[in-house]
């Protein structure tokens, strides 16, 4: 009688599931993976190398963050509020393991305002650290080092501000950070030399909220900020640093501060176009070796946030303005949710997160946005997607009203409910082809606003079945039979045009777990089993993809 009404759950929850569940998602839910639901939390540490579920880095905005080669991901300092009214800065350098969802702490101090140690120049010791700071660039070069620039803290007395110009490595197989280049003192004013002529005693001057690049040669690229000698200081100098000779040239840009945009005609380069000084923007590349930029705030006579949209060329040296306003501190024009259209276009804001999916496709998270109106600042959860290809924006997903609370859920478990509340200055990494992790920033949580250390994930799965440049296709997902004594399960799947295609099973964390079948010329209709006896109760994924299209079905698979 227990295996019978065992059976007979598992039916009746695989037929609820798809009675509920659409057929295509523009995105995938959120889930929250680790961290608490509070704010200004202290970090737990545990023993220095080991991962451990317990284990979390404090919370804190405004991190540097890379990917490690072998896909983990790494973050290193930032700035937080533990107790009062004193800001303090982190040098703590943490690894996360998307696979375990495990936090590892891996080098640096568990305690904060740590000074640092620069050692000798170009020479890595297990002393070095770099101070704590936020608000840098960072950069992976082709060997799996990790690099970061500059960045802030606040001064000893807290009324004013710090800003850095040095230049470190992380060597990876060491596991020692090297001092690389510029000084081991705060608030230094930049050494220019000739434009486009690299020189060993050139750099950049002490700055935060810089965007990076790295070019399809490896070396590094370095755009705008703000810093000495005040923070209504801001830049629009472009930088390229050399890896390999460990260089700094000066490509474009100004040697003063605060210029204003030109913008020329849009949509055409041209060597004169430049988007002027800003910090604290949002930048991609695409698969070219292009890079791109959005938004930011700059000094324009008053406060003034953006949501334009550049793209600079290395090959040929010219920026264009490709999409958004001249205008400051717009509104975002929101348009149907999953529906792009060239209208669409995220408001103006800074200190957002944006990361490239393999399809390359820019996303863009949430931010900070000034009402002028009021006079108010203002935090965003809303997710967008641009495709390069077609200029367009999307509002995937989030709320178009301001300074939402987060909604957890249970911990782990994806649900239309859950969103991660407004925030900026985050920290984030894509993976896995279409997952994006996102962790702390300074925003919401349910409760209160705060610095936060809440670790987020969501699968962007993409329907891309009303892009215009493609002709519509026919393409169904079905679950026709299950056996769930054995558990198997019979799927069909239909689709017409001659597209490569691929039915696949993913667990909750986006993993594949079964390949059904791949190719070119997509089926009209074709049956397959699953076979999932060797594989934990838990939720799973049929993903049908034909081209560019994705279809999901959920399967809840019970013991």
């Amino acid at each position: 009688m227990n295996n019978i009404n065992s059976a007979f759950k598992c039916i009746v929850l695989i037929a609820t599931v798809w009675m509920l569940l659409p057929a295509v998602l523009a995105a995938q839910d959120w889930a929250w993976m680790h961290g608490t639901r509070t704010i200004n939390e202290r970090g737990i540490y545990g023993t220095l190398g080991l991962p451990d579920s317990l284990s979390t880095p404090g919370s804190r905005s405004g991190a540097f963050t890379w990917k490690a080669k072998d896909g983990t991901f790494r973050l290193f300092g930032g700035n937080t509020r533990i107790a009062g009214l004193v800001i303090h800065v982190y040098n703590d350098l943490w690894k996360f393991d998307a696979n375990t969802n495990l936090w590892t702490w891996m080098h640096g101090p568990d305690s904060v305002d740590d000074p640092g140690q620069y050692g000798t120049r170009s020479m890595s010791s297990a002393a070095n650290v770099p101070p704590g700071r936020e608000a840098g660039v960072s950069w992976v070069d082709r060997n799996g080092n990790l690099w970061m620039f500059g960045g802030s803290k606040e001064t000893t007395s807290g009324l004013g501000t710090d800003y850095f110009n040095d230049l470190w490595m992380f060597d990876a197989e060491r596991g020692e950070w090297v001092w690389m280049h510029g000084s081991n003192k705060v608030d230094q004013n930049g050494v220019y030399g000739t434009k486009g002529l690299p020189n060993g005693a050139n750099t950049p001057g002490s700055r935060e909220g810089s965007v990076g690049w790295t070019d399809l040669l490896g070396n590094l690229w370095l755009y705008g900020g703000r810093g000495v000698p005040f923070s209504q200081i801001t830049f629009n100098d472009l930088w390229k640093f050399d890896a390999v000779q460990k260089t700094w040239t000066w490509m474009q840009g100004d040697d003063n501060t605060n210029k204003l945009p030109v913008y020329g005609t849009l949509g055409v380069p041209a060597s004169g176009n430049q988007p002027g000084g800003r910090f604290s923007a949002t930048a991609w590349s695409d698969s070219e070796g292009n890079f791109w930029l959005f938004g930011g705030m700059s000094v324009e006579g008053s406060v003034t946030y953006k949501n334009d949209l550049w793209k600079f060329m290395p090959s040929t040296g010219q920026w264009t303005w490709v999409h958004g306003p001249k205008e400051t501190n717009i509104a975002g024009v929101y348009g149907m949710k999953g529906v792009p259209d060239h209208a669409n276009v995220p408001g103006a804001r800074r200190n957002s997160v944006g990361w490239t999916a393999d399809d390359g496709m820019f996303w863009l998270f949430g931010g900070e946005h000034y009402d002028s109106k009021s006079g108010r600042f203002h935090l965003q959860n809303d997710l967008w997607r641009y495709d390069p290809r077609n200029n367009e924006w999307t509002w995937i997903a989030g709320a178009k009203e301001m300074d939402e609370k987060s909604q957890y859920g249970i911990r782990g478990i994806p649900s239309t409910g859950n969103a991660p509340g407004a925030r900026k200055a985050a920290a984030a990494w894509a993976h896995n082809n279409s997952e994006f992790w996102m962790f702390g920033g300074l925003g919401y949580t349910e409760m209160l606003a705060g610095f936060t250390n809440d670790l987020w994930r969501i699968s962007t799965f993409v329907n891309n079945a009303d892009r215009v440049d493609e002709p519509r296709r026919d393409v169904s997902l079905s679950l026709i039979g299950s056996e769930p004594f054995s558990k198997r399960f019979t799927i069909s799947c239909r689709a017409s045009g001659n597209q490569s295609f691929l039915l696949e099973i993913r667990d909750l964390h986006g993993r594949r777990v079964h390949l059904l079948t791949e190719g070119i010329g997509a089926p009209e209709e074709r049956i397959f089993v699953w076979d999932a006896s060797a594989m934990p109760p838990g939720v799973y994924f049929c993903c049908l993809h034909v081209g560019e299209i994705m279809k999901t079905m959920k399967i809840l698979l019970l013991r």
